[in-house]
């Protein structure tokens, strides 16, 4: 008898370890659609990859951005009770904290600079796009844009009030040099939050910020309760998407210079501003594609598969494979890689 509980107690054990060992792969990780589907994010210099592969030496320049003074209605400073308010500078600010770009002055730093140099004509163009006006430094790339939307949705929905609130930010980049507008995009973000009210009008769950009317008048207009916080959670996470949008615009490009069984190290590194959990794309390039003239436009380009960065150090960082389109290929020395923020690979 004790033989056989003691067989049922091993199988027992045996079959529980047998069952975690199954559910294992189901706990795997989940990536991001567009690296599930090895979707290259667009701004690949083309430039750069015909350098790598002609063994030209590569010299790294950050972007230089220029952002302008945004319009803000008079609405939203309203619903935020902060009349001065700058979207801008909260803009230079948190694209600065990326590290990927040199972000110079705003439109009124830029004015002021004009006037007391007292010289207008444009002297020479930079290797990271920007040209000089006199001894003023004028960005590769301007970057201007609006609170397009701010609105309120509050509604009742049984015992409880939904509090959201929508806002919608456009931005637009121009390149200097060219005058051409190169990309325009309007992001939206909403804020929702629950308000739980008692029948005598006494607070339950839920925001504190009142107007100065009484908490029992509170209805479903909305204009009982300060949206204001919920306005500025909104548009930071509309810059939030704005910059990811922005660093996908404006890629790192490097390439591969080892790997390590199922690590990549490439030569993006801290001084790209590239962070630990961005993904990199691998790339093959193949034949040049030229126009009837003979000029190269660029490659035709094999995507071998994604990795996400670990660790970053001067020189170079250090990437786990997530995804590879073909086992067979593999990835090799001198591969092309191109960076995707992790908050815009969704």
């Amino acid at each position: 008898m004790i033989k056989n509980i003691t067989g049922i107690f091993f199988m027992f054990l045996i079959l529980s370890c047998t069952g975690k060992s199954s559910a294992s792969p189901a706990e795997k990780k989940q990536l991001p659609a567009r690296v599930e589907n090895l979707s290259v994010p667009s701004g690949f210099d083309n430039q750069y990859a015909q350098n790598i592969k002609s063994g030209k030496p590569v010299h790294f320049t950050k972007p230089m951005l220029r952002i302008m003074n945004f319009t803000i209605p008079a609405r939203f400073t309203e619903a935020i009770n902060d009349k001065t308010f700058k979207m801008d500078d909260i803009l230079k600010s948190d694209l600065a904290s990326t590290g990927r770009y040199i972000i110079l002055g705003t439109e009124d730093d830029i004015m002021a600079a004009i006037k007391e140099q007292n010289k207008i004509g444009y002297d020479e163009f930079k290797d990271d796009g920007s040209v000089t006006m006199g001894e003023l430094k004028i960005a590769g790339y301007t970057l201007t844009g609006s609170i397009a939307e701010s609105y309120p949705i509050v509604n009742q929905i049984g015992g409880h009030f939904s509090l959201k609130v929508a806002v919608s930010a456009s931005i637009t980049i121009t390149n200097v040099n060219t005058g051409v507008i190169e990309f325009t995009k309007t992001i939206k973000s909403e804020k929702e939050e629950l308000l739980f009210v008692s029948a005598d009008g006494v607070i339950i769950k839920g925001p504190r910020n009142l107007t100065d009317k009484p908490i029992n008048s509170i209805n479903a207009t909305g204009k009982d309760i300060d949206l204001g916080p919920q306005y500025r959670d909104a548009l930071r996470n509309s810059v939030a998407d704005i910059i990811a949008v922005i660093e996908e615009r404006f890629p790192l490009m490097g390439e591969v210079i080892a790997i390590n069984d199922n690590s990549v190290i490439t030569t993006i590194s801290l001084e790209h501003g590239i962070k630990e959990v961005d993904y990199l794309f691998i790339v093959r390039l193949g034949d040049e594609l030229k126009d009837s003239s003979g000029k190269t436009l660029g490659f035709n380009k094999q995507v071998i598969g994604a990795s996400q960065v670990t660790s970053v150090e001067n020189g170079m960082s250090n990437s786990k494979i997530v995804k590879l389109k073909d086992t067979s290929l593999g990835i090799v020395k001198g591969d092309i890689v191109i960076s995707m923020p992790s908050g815009y690979a969704n």
